[in-house]
């Protein structure tokens, strides 16, 4: 088969194309919604620079019982066993605005107990969940890389 290779001058450059007044211009990327966070959070969820003393609005954790669905999208918590015991649950999937990134948990902290009360089954994890209506103070105790955090949370 014969091949051609031009060599020498250059192809003459085409004009840029002016653009129509009709031409419509694409439309800007929405910028996606997130949908971990809960309405009036960040204004209902005040922590000190440290993150390990906050307050949250009562008519907040109010709104939060009667909506259990939101909670369940804030963060993925699993148990967290260690020699076939479990040591609390553990949170990871925490995204930007979330109520658990609002009171400055991190991903794979391990949440151990709450006023003093273990956290080592879901039916104790549940009795908290029912306690918390009528709580006006949480002590929080986390493992955080092998460090204990105990986080004061304050309902008002």
């Amino acid at each position: 088969s014969l091949e051609y290779l031009m060599v020498g001058d250059e192809p003459a450059k085409q004009p840029k194309k002016k653009p129509k007044k009709d031409d419509k211009k694409k439309p800007a990327k929405k910028k996606k919604k997130n949908d971990r966070a809960i309405p009036g959070a960040e204004d209902a969820i005040n922590c000190d620079e440290s993150g390990n003393q906050c307050t949250v609005e009562r008519a907040f954790v109010e709104k939060l019982l009667k909506n259990p669905m939101a909670l369940a999208k804030q963060a993925r918590v699993i148990p967290s066993i260690k020699d076939g015991e479990n040591r609390g649950f553990k949170f990871y999937g925490i995204r930007k605005g979330s109520l658990p990134r609002l009171l400055n948990l991190k991903n794979g902290d391990l949440l151990t107990s709450v006023n003093g009360t273990d956290l080592k089954t879901v039916d104790q994890a549940m009795g908290l969940y029912t306690k918390l209506r009528n709580a006006s103070h949480l002590s929080v105790t986390i493992d955080r890389n092998g460090k204990t955090i105990t986080k004061e949370i304050d309902i008002k």
